[in-house]
């Protein structure tokens, strides 16, 4: 249906045609590992505002017959499935890329731009991990994994082992573990401070945390130093009283 010859290689990206995704950068690297081999396809699974100048791009650069673009899929993984290689190729305004798990559940090994909403879960462990906007960099990662038979099976497993991770036994766990140091169980009082002070309720049943904190809220409360060791940062901690203050 899609028109691609079964000895084809594909690479595949999953996301929205809108300019966050890096589709104008994917298009460059593609044309530049189309001058190193002819069985290349570029597979685009998504909908959006700039496929027409997407298009046009692949046209001048002389691959548009090597670019199919399949249109928005309510189940992706069939494509990642034919593919050999996925790729996040986003730029910027990104948090947790689904197509990355569901890369790592076909077993499709996945190239993946460093994002601050990615680091942590991809990793040299599980992809290949490339800067943004960067058509160069991209070229080499999917040539390396379209070459690279020990680097695929090694990112693959790393997948794989990512995907346990995320089991919904664990998670739970882990979300149970931030309530309980929120709530002082696991970890050591802090000191009232415009940072870690309970929100104030106004009149107008809105919150802060503006209010200063008086002798008296602090009495008793034994100061301990912050460090990078601490298990919450200051914006979860807000998030989490926010919440505790309502319950």
């Amino acid at each position: 249906r899609l028109g691609i010859a079964p000895e084809a290689q594909v690479i595949c990206s999953i996301a929205r045609l809108s300019p966050q995704k890096g589709h104008t950068v994917l298009l460059e690297a593609f044309a530049q590992l189309c001058e190193r081999r002819a069985d290349l396809v570029l597979l685009l699974v998504g909908e959006g505002p700039m496929r027409n100048a997407i298009e046009d791009q692949a046209h001048a650069l002389g691959v548009r017959g090597r670019v199919v673009l399949a249109g928005f899929q309510p189940d992706v993984i069939p494509y990642l499935s034919l593919s050999d290689v996925s790729v996040v190729a986003s730029e910027f305004g990104e948090s947790f890329p689904a197509t990355g798990l569901e890369s790592f559940l076909t077993q499709t090994p996945l190239v993946i731009t460093d994002l601050p909403g990615y680091r942590g879960f991809y990793t040299p462990d599980n992809a290949v991990v490339v800067p943004p906007s960067e058509p160069g960099a991209i070229t080499e990662a999917c040539w390396s994994l379209l070459n690279d038979t020990n680097l695929v099976n090694k990112l693959v497993t790393g997948g794989q082992t990512s995907v346990r991770d995320l089991d919904i036994e664990q998670v739970a766990a882990r979300y149970t573990a931030v309530y309980d140091a929120v709530l002082n169980r696991t970890t050591p009082a802090l000191k009232p401070t415009r940072a870690t002070q309970a929100p104030a309720r106004h009149a107008d049943g809105g919150l802060s945390w503006d209010a200063p904190v008086s002798a008296d809220e602090g009495a008793g409360v034994q100061p301990v130093e912050r460090s990078c060791e601490s298990p919450l940062s200051m914006a979860q901690v807000h998030v989490l009283l926010h919440i505790a203050y309502n319950a």
